[in-house]
């Protein structure tokens, strides 16, 4: 399940130009 989050996140990071509030949210959870 992790694994998946972590794809679907770097998909919609990268289709929306990975935000700064997906940003922040996906270095927190990588930390």
């Amino acid at each position: 399940p992790f694994a998946a989050v972590m794809i679907v996140l770097v998909i919609f990071g990268r289709r929306a130009s990975l935000p700064a509030a997906l940003g922040q949210a996906y270095e927190r959870g990588a930390r």
